[in-house]
């Protein structure tokens, strides 16, 4: 098979893809473990690009690959991406005005959004546990109410992260929008 070499957009102005089964599970590729530099890095396990590209996730395990510098569980850019539960192993990365949309999962690593009016949204109810400042960017560690796991999220300067409380939520949960 002729496979290309650098990724393809979509063919259609309106993509969608929607995964709806918890035995779904996607692994990046690995990376040589020896070398440094960011050489080996892993593999990353869904890449989302394109405007007007919208994924819907309702369970799937997504595992950034393994390496010297171990590969994203997924890379949002110029699309929309929501979650509605899943179990993402692996730095997600928001960039180039992409938007992730969160409604529950569990994650392993840190969100990360740059710069570029790029944001994330969070939908329920939280606990919100520390946040952290500096000039370039703010950085949060948080939980669904209710649930063990923290969810850290990184966001740059330019970047949007909110929180938007669903269902029946006590006073102590946070719902605000920072943009940073």
């Amino acid at each position: 098979k002729n496979i290309p070499s650098e990724p393809t957009g979509a063919t259609t102005s309106d993509a969608r893809a929607s995964c709806d089964d918890d035995s779904i599970r996607i692994i990046g590729g690995e990376g040589d473990q020896e070398k440094e530099g960011g050489n080996g890095r892993g593999g990353i396990a869904l890449q989302v690009y394109g405007q007007d590209t919208k994924v819907q996730i309702n369970g799937a395990t997504l595992i950034g690959g393994d390496g010297s510098i171990n590969g994203r569980s997924s890379e949002i850019a110029e699309a929309e991406v929501t979650i509605h539960s899943a179990f993402m192993d692996g730095e997600i990365l928001v960039a180039k005005r992409g938007k992730l949309h969160v409604h529950g999962g569990t994650f392993a690593n840190h969100i990360e959004v740059l710069g570029d009016t790029s944001s994330v949204t969070f939908y329920g109810c939280f606990d919100r546990l520390t946040e952290r400042q500096d000039e370039n960017f703010a950085e949060w560690t948080f939980g669904f109410s209710g649930m063990d796991e923290s969810i850290n999220v990184i966001v740059h300067t330019g970047g949007d992260i909110a929180w938007k409380e669903t269902g029946q939520c006590d006073e102590s949960s946070a719902s605000d929008i920072f943009t940073r």
